[in-house]
C-alpha cells in the first residue's frame, strides 16, 4: 500500500440555492468547510483528499478542492 500523507484543511466553499427567494434570503458570501483526509493528488492549482483507503490502495469519495480556495493547511501524524 502506498503511505499516504493526513492533512487538515480550512477551505472556502461556493454557496448555492434553488427555487424563488427574495433579495433578503440569499445566501451571502463564502461557507468555510473543515476537512481532514488523506493526501492523494496535488498540482499547482488543486488537491485531491479521500476519507479512506484500502490496503489494495483504492480510494473512496475523493475531493478535489481549488488551492485559491484554502485558508489553511496543517499535515497530521497518525501513529498506528
Amino acid at each position: 500500500m502506498t503511505k499516504h500523507k493526513a492533512i487538515y484543511l480550512e477551505w472556502d466553499d461556493a454557496r448555492g440555492r434553488n427555487g424563488w427567494f427574495s433579495n433578503d434570503e440569499i445566501l451571502n458570501g463564502p461557507f468555510t468547510i473543515k476537512t481532514i483526509g488523506y493526501l492523494v493528488k496535488e498540482d499547482r492549482t488543486h488537491i485531491t483528499v479521500t476519507t479512506s483507503i484500502s490496503k489494495s490502495d483504492y480510494k473512496v469519495d475523493p475531493l478535489t478542492i481549488p488551492k485559491s480556495t484554502i485558508l489553511k493547511r496543517r499535515n497530521i501524524k497518525i501513529k498506528i
